[in-house]
């Protein structure tokens, strides 16, 4: 992924393993880290937050990560 794209969110149904070195340290994963969980999808996807909502809340949290750097960044230049 091109170093300019800083907002990066990844949705996975399981461990996170490996996800890091495409969102980068800023970005944001939703996924499942625990190993030996047993339930029904959707009560398991409720649970570690695979849901329209927190999607949502993460990406939007990504995006304006670099927006927020970036004006600290204009504040410390006055």
């Amino acid at each position: 992924m091109p170093p300019q794209v800083q907002a990066r969110v990844a949705v996975e149904a399981g461990s996170s393993q490996g996800w890091h070195r495409y969102t980068g340290a800023g970005g944001e994963i939703i996924s499942i880290d625990r190993f030996g969980v047993s339930a029904p999808a959707d009560i398991l996807f409720d649970k570690f937050g695979f849901t329209v909502e927190n999607i949502v809340e993460k990406t939007l949290k990504a995006v304006r990560r670099p927006l927020m750097r970036s004006l600290n960044e204009d504040k410390t230049l006055e």
